[in-house]
């Protein structure tokens, strides 16, 4: 139902919070938010922040293909929302002093909201005036709010640091809330900026209104890449990378500081030619980092670790994980060639499981038995603090066991523990001694590069594991590739990649299951697991759509199958059922046909000379030159039932 974008897209925007992140749910009923309870350990609050940057530019990037026009109209309608969440993100010499634990909830503004749900229904959940008006702004603006609120995160070269108290897309990653750099959102953020600019380019004459604090952010995260903008020319060094991300992080904090305590002073126009500067100059930024992640063996970095010390932050790389392949090939970074290479570099790795044919999330490794863990190596047991510590017997600390070898105390589980447990002993020289213990602790546990759940488990998102929603966004990313160039060496990597994943592709015994239906995941010691609507179906979706040759552009419906089968044709007659405009319908598939509904209008390919697109219009027959027009498109998208059938002759020679 593509005419319904529109409303999708503002349901989405709508549910973006003023400091430009979503919360947790998007129901019928308005929003939804984790809440603080303080009776279960479980609970947590936070925000998501890949999903709002991707999937909101799938979106953005349906409507225009669809609906022409559309967006280019709604970018200075003040008609869209905020959400008013109850979290306040802290300052950010907060955020520097504890990534992990950056999010106040206010008690307050929940009492507020919930008090005005009450009174106004939904809208008692959205940002609003003093006079409880619904605080409307552009889309613009939305748009705006989001990208500067990943770039005031943003690290040379390391990518976007997760500050907002919950991983991304793989939430196995959870531990790497604080410390961890995403590459994949900085991947989806170049795809954004591509396509934002292409967007613009056409009203750059134009100016548009947001709220004056949403400028000012604007002006000095600009301001920052501008001042900054000799350090890609360069070596980054840790210095320059921290004054760049003190200043974006500033910036932010002002903006939230002042939105926070008295919400929005009013409007101002924006140049959109301002807005594409800033665009131009950001895809700067983000397209050198991308290639500085290049890892040696042709892969690329999905997220890396981040160390901050008194002006400096330092980032280190973490093992390869598919995500960051797909994200990279969706990203549109990669020629055609730089896309086949990587492909190459994927199935040569340690991600590629060849009896499943398929994608690891990230290379299987065999974890340390419980006694090889907590060992402090003789090299580091020689240290003159873990040595103090060893001499005054400060068992609370660290102690040599029965075996003789060294070991840090059961009852600390992390560097935290060994700070409070040293203060509490008032000891000067063990205090002296701090820096260095907690040096030792981290090198012993390496504590920075635990990613959490995806590290210690075997099933689920854990070690072993393929999980078959992200092949299904590789299959996606690879086709996406593929029209782009149509590079047989990408076609080929598509069927290689469509071979792993079920439905026809797989034999129950190899599945380990029934392999029509969709399953999370694979792991290493057993079949697949989890049934049900998982996101593969999404992407199996669209890349049959994709495999069918059904595209857009424009606003005109079109048909080339350049990755169809040869062998998907009948070779015997058969009759088509499908539920059509008018109710259940049969019609007859004679040999060498295909057919299959699009917004149910019945398609037909038949294989034959030269290739043709004629549609049955209430008795007529319209031949269509290549893609359909604007008009019988919209025919055909808003169901109107006036298109009764649409023929495609299909030349055998682009069959697969």
């Amino acid at each position: 139902y593509p005419c319904f974008l529109p409303n999708l897209i503002a349901k989405f925007v709508n549910a973006s919070t003023v400091d430009g992140y979503n919360p947790y749910r998007v129901t019928r009923d308005g929003v939804d938010w984790e809440v603080v309870e303080p009776e279960n350990p479980w609970s947590f609050i936070g925000y998501w922040g890949d999903h709002q940057v991707i999937y909101l530019l799938k979106l953005l990037e349906s409507c225009h293909r669809f609906l022409p026009g559309e967006l280019e109209t709604f970018l200075a309608m003040p008609i869209f929302a905020y959400s008013n969440v109850p979290y306040e993100i802290l300052p950010f010499e907060a955020i520097v002093a504890n990534p992990k634990a950056t999010i106040k909830f206010s008690w307050e503004k929940d009492k507020l909201v919930a008090d005005r749900v009450q009174r106004l229904g939904k809208d008692g959940k959205l940002l609003l005036t003093t006079e409880e008006e619904v605080v409307l702004v552009s889309l613009l603006e939305k748009c705006l709010v989001m990208l500067l609120a990943k770039f005031s995160n943003f690290v040379l070269g390391g990518g976007i640091w997760l500050n907002t108290q919950r991983p991304e897309w793989n939430d196995a990653n959870n531990a790497l809330v604080g410390n961890g750099l995403s590459m994949v959102t900085l991947c989806y953020l170049r795809r954004f900026l591509v396509f934002w600019a292409s967007i613009l380019k056409p009203l750059q004459e134009t100016v548009c209104p947001v709220s004056i604090e949403v400028a000012e952010w604007f002006n000095e995260i600009h301001a920052t890449f501008q001042q900054h903008h000799p350090s890609l020319l360069n070596p980054i060094t840790p210095q320059s990378r921290w004054a760049c991300l003190e200043r974006l992080g500033q910036a932010a904090a002002t903006y939230r500081a002042k939105v926070y305590a008295s919400g929005f002073s009013g409007q101002q126009s924006m140049s959109i030619q301002t807005v594409l500067d800033f665009t131009a100059l950001a895809l700067e930024f983000v397209e050198t980092s991308l290639r500085q992640n290049q890892r040696p063996d042709g892969l690329y970095h999905s997220y890396n670790l981040l160390t901050l010390s008194p002006n400096s932050a330092l980032v280190e790389p973490l093992y390869e994980m598919l995500e960051g392949q797909v994200a990279i090939l969706s990203s549109g970074l990669l020629s055609a060639e730089e896309s086949n290479t990587l492909l190459q570099a994927l199935f040569a790795s340690a991600l590629y499981r060849a009896d499943q044919k398929s994608f690891l999330l990230y290379p299987d490794r065999s974890l340390k038995g419980f006694l090889a863990k907590n060992q402090i190596p003789a090299e580091l047991a020689a240290d003159t603090a873990i040595q103090y510590v060893l001499a005054q017997g400060l068992t609370q600390i660290a102690y040599k066991d029965a075996a003789g070898v060294h070991r840090f105390a059961a009852q600390l589980s992390n560097a935290d523990d060994l700070k409070a447990t040293v203060r509490t002993l008032a000891d000067p020289q063990l205090t002296q001694c701090l820096p260095r213990l907690v040096d030792v602790y981290e090198a012993v546990f390496r504590h920075r590069e635990f990613t959490g759940r995806s590290g210690t488990m075997f099933c689920f998102e854990g070690l072993g594991c393929i999980y078959w929603h992200m092949a299904a966004k590789l299959l996606l990313a690879t086709q996406e590739a593929f029209s782009n160039s149509l590079l047989p060496a990408l076609r080929d990597h598509y069927f290689a990649l469509r071979g792993g994943l079920g439905g026809y592709n797989k034999h129950p015994k190899v599945y380990g299951a029934f392999p029509t239906d969709p399953y999370s995941h694979t792991p290493g010691h057993m079949g697949a697991q989890q049934p049900g609507m998982t996101g593969q179906v999404k992407e199996e979706i669209i890349t049959r759509w994709g495999e069918l040759g059904v595209i857009v552009v424009a606003g005109r419906l079109g048909f080339q199958p350049t990755l169809l089968r040869r062998s998907e044709f009948l070779t015997e007659k058969q009759e088509f059922h499908f539920h059509g405009l008018n109710g259940p319908n049969t019609l007859p598939v004679l040999p060498n046909q295909l057919m299959f509904t699009y917004c149910q209008v019945p398609v037909c390919y038949t294989i034959g000379s030269p290739a043709a697109v004629q549609l049955t219009v209430e008795g007529d027959l319209v031949p269509c030159e290549g893609l359909l027009s604007v008009e019988w498109s919209r025919e055909v998208f808003a169901r109107t039932n006036k298109v009764v059938c649409i023929d495609v002759v299909v030349e055998e020679g682009v069959l697969v």
